[in-house]
């Protein structure tokens, strides 16, 4: 993942290449060209590429030349990527201890790339080596240069991992050992799976097949490993599991060192982990996130929690109590909990008629460390805030980060049936921690446009707003694409795709049809069942409230970080998502990686992350310097933010 944007610096000075060679005495030529400093990977004749190299004290002198019967490819690439790789990764003499029978380094990460000028077919490659290298990790920066030193590409800490030698995949083969009488029905398929090198042939025989999307290697039959293994869990009783391990994947490294669950809301919870994570072995102190879960795990495991304790919680409970003890310690609390039998099947007393009220807030502190000013940002439409953990995390532990969730996610709180409404509970919430502005908001999605009426509703009370962030947020009211429009976008599609876009717009339509025929079936069900469909519950009521919101301009500026893969409502609404209309201020974009839910999950959610911290750290200083002069002069200050464009490269 990285930025890419147009450079409007200066132009590098033109390298003494004398003066590197004076510097690196130790000469070695190549005479039919080579690959540099490894012999674990059997390159292309391609990057046979190198033809000379110098060595001196933490640097090295390159020279590279490609093959003339290959010149053409230069007209196709702006940096040829096999004179790349060797001009990078082939001088790993350099680093401390490096034994090129033995050690075998693979490129991880480029720092910054600055390219100035296309490759020519000749090039000289300055390597340094950087300091902070050691201990398996090497760090570079390296300058690319023609043969009279204009520098047409500079690289800033290039990064190299070391790995173990016997991970190499040329010529490695994989014993396979006699089965035990224990073996079951997944040790047996893993004993005869793929080795390397099979891997390796199979992995050529897809790539080279042209209209290939989906293909699955395997060294037995699918259906019947499938069969296999189901034969083999069906005489497994939940409690022999629970004894053997059986049933899941071993426990990852953890922080936390393994404690067996001892009281039954300890082992009932244990249980659905594994259930829901596929995990055996989990105990009592290990981090529910840190094990894989995510939203939708979380909803299924509360629904379960209910129906065992009679408790209404909301997701947000795993931010303050994402393990096991605690959350059973809760449970004990606030219920008295029928007896999970062996089987893992609900005994004992009914499920009470009416669940217990747990103590429920809107501001949820899913990372609450930090001296820094605090960011509040609303959940989308959905209401579900654990979406914005990895953005939270992501930011560090110097950015406190509080999240905002709707009434009625824990099945018993009033929704709210306005955004006004909600806007003034959210106030009411972040003003129980922070009674005074300035105030820095944002929303996701849907909670965008009550993150909107916060800022308004501030302002009227006489507070100052630092930062107005909108994720991805369509404006309130946003005009759709006329008929033309949708035409002109159908049109588009058939040019592109022929018949399969108009097979996928077919199937696509009908789907979408389904969904809206299950939803109205389902609204009987909803009215009987509040808890169970109680997300549903809160989207409807965020639709119906966002369709009657009237909103009023806002006078601050605002940031959108708009995702740069297809559109929040399907189709494109401009490049402002329609906040052009609303807020008065300066409105800047930032495009990030991803579409709009993938933005804030990893890997692409890095990127949303640096920027908003450089964001909210901007208007930070920005807000410190307004309250350090008076009011008129301060605004004369404000300056526009400059526009860049910029290209995302995912």
């Amino acid at each position: 993942i990285g930025d890419v944007c147009a450079y409007d610096g200066p132009a590098p000075a033109v390298v003494d290449l004398d003066a590197i060679i004076a510097r690196c005495p130790q000469h070695l030529s190549v005479l039919r060209g080579g690959t540099g400093d490894t012999s674990f990977v059997d390159f292309g004749p391609r990057w046979e590429n190198l033809r000379a190299v110098r060595y001196g004290r933490r640097e090295a002198l390159l020279e590279l030349a490609l093959d003339p019967k290959f010149a053409p490819d230069l007209e196709h690439y702006l940096l040829h990527p096999s004179m790349l790789d060797i001009a990078t990764g082939g001088t790993q003499r350099l680093i401390p201890n490096f034994d090129p029978e033995t050690d075998f380094y693979v490129p991880v990460v480029y720092g910054r790339l600055r390219l100035f000028d296309r490759m020519p077919l000749r090039i000289f490659s300055h390597v340094r080596l950087r300091p902070e290298s050691g201990n398996g990790d090497a760090f570079f920066d390296i300058t690319l240069m023609d043969v009279d030193g204009r520098p047409f590409c500079e690289i800033s800490r290039f990064g190299m991992k070391r790995i173990d030698a016997k991970s190499a995949l040329v010529g490695t083969t994989i014993a396979v050992t006699a089965a035990s009488t224990g073996d079951t029905a997944l040790q047996k398929v893993l004993r005869d799976a793929i080795t390397p090198t099979e891997g390796l042939a199979a992995f050529d025989r897809i790539m080279a097949q042209p209209h290939l999307v989906q293909c699955i290697a395997s060294s037995m039959d699918v259906g019947a490993w499938d069969r296999s293994l189901d034969a083999d869990g069906a005489g497994i009783s939940q409690s022999d599991a629970d004894e053997s391990g059986a049933g899941g994947f071993s426990r990852p490294d953890l922080d936390s060192a393994y404690e067996a669950p001892e009281t039954d809301s300890e082992k009932f919870l244990a249980r659905v982990w594994t259930e829901l994570l596929g995990i055996r072995q989990i105990g009592v102190n290990d981090d529910f996130f840190q094990l894989g879960g995510h939203s939708l795990h979380a909803v299924r495991l509360f629904v379960a929690v209910r129906k065992q304790f009679g408790v209404s919680l909301p997701l947000s409970t795993l931010f303050e109590r994402p393990s096991i003890r605690p959350l059973a310690a809760l449970l004990d609390a606030q219920s008295s909990p029928k007896q999970p039998t062996a089987s893992g099947q609900d005994g004992g007393a009914a499920i009470p008629a009416v669940a217990s009220r747990t103590e429920y807030s809107s501001l949820v502190p899913i990372q609450p460390i930090g001296d820094g000013p605090a960011f509040y940002c609303a959940a989308g439409m959905g209401g579900n805030p654990l979406n914005l953990r990895a953005l939270a995390l992501q930011m560090g532990i110097d950015q406190p980060f509080y999240g905002l969730q709707p009434q009625g996610l824990d099945g018993m709180s009033e929704l709210h049936r306005t955004v006004p409404e909600m806007a003034t509970h959210y106030i009411k919430e972040i003003r129980s921690k922070q009674p005074n502005g300035p105030y820095y908001l944002g929303g996701y999605s849907g909670g965008g446009v009550v993150a909107f009426e916060m800022a308004k509703q501030l302002v009227a009370q006489g507070e100052r707003i630092g930062a107005l962030v909108f994720l991805d947020s369509p404006a309130p009211g946003v005009e759709l694409p006329s008929i033309v429009g949708k035409f002109g976008k159908h049109a588009e599609g058939l040019r592109e795709k022929g018949a399969r876009y108009l097979v996928e717009a077919v199937v696509g339509a009908w789907n979408r049809r389904v969904e809206a025929v299950a939803v109205q079936v389902r609204k009987p069900l909803r009215r009987l069942f509040p808890y169970h469909y109680r997300l549903e519950n809160i989207a409807d009521t965020w639709n119906e409230a966002c369709g009657a919101y009237r909103p009023t301009p806002y006078a601050g500026d605002a940031m959108l970080f708009r995702a740069s893969t297809d559109f929040v409502l399907g189709v494109d609404i401009g490049r402002m998502n329609g906040w052009e209309r609303l807020v008065l201020g300066n409105i800047e974009v930032n495009e990030c990686p991803g579409n709009h839910s993938s933005m804030c999950d990893q890997p692409h959610v890095r990127v949303l992350a640096r920027r908003l911290k450089s964001y909210l750290q901007r208007q930070v200083r920005d807000t410190m310097v307004c309250e350090a002069e008076p009011m008129p002069e301060c605004e004369l200050r404000r300056e526009a933010p400059t526009e860049r464009l910029e290209t995302i490269a995912g």
